[in-house]
């Protein structure tokens, strides 16, 4: 009998498993353009993607946390890159955490902020700072010459087991 992935408890998960790598490409807009709605409909497709490789991997009962965070930096990602054109997301299994990096080109840089009680936006990163910091995980901003990577490390103590 063939032991599938489902049947293992997280705590058996290999400490560098990929779970998904995936890039897709936006449009290019003027700065202030909205991006297209195809575009951003990328988000719902990736949460989807998420929920898929969390559920073949056992992780189900982090799926909604994580799904949360890959919409927030998703969407950063694809509303903030209006230098295109593509948008890497990464779920992998590092040590004994669960490891979400979402990267684009360009150099905005995201950075959390409180934003007023009327603001229309700035609640996705204190959103997953939040989430981070509830499961004991944490996130991080990495940017080099031409690339922003937005890391959240969550540990897989949550996890099915």
């Amino acid at each position: 009998m063939i032991q599938s992935a489902l049947a293992r408890p997280a705590w058996m998960l290999r400490p560098d498993l990929m779970l998904m790598e995936t890039a897709f490409l936006v449009s290019e807009r003027p700065a202030g353009q909205l991006p297209p709605s195809a575009d951003l409909a990328r988000v719902r497709h990736m949460r989807k993607c998420v929920r898929a490789a969390l559920g073949y991997y056992g992780l189900t009962p982090m799926s909604d946390d994580v799904a949360l965070v890959v919409s927030e930096l998703v969407g950063n990602a694809i509303v903030h890159n209006v230098h295109g054109p593509e948008i890497t997301v990464r779920l992998q299994v590092v040590g004994r955490n669960l490891e979400l990096r979402v990267s684009h080109t360009g150099s905005c840089r995201p950075a959390l902020r409180t934003p007023s009680g009327d603001a229309e936006s700035g609640r996705g990163l204190p959103l997953v700072d939040g989430i981070a910091r509830g499961r004991g995980g944490s996130w991080m901003v990495h940017t080099s010459s031409s690339l922003v990577t937005v890391r959240c490390s969550l540990p897989l103590d949550g996890a099915e087991e």
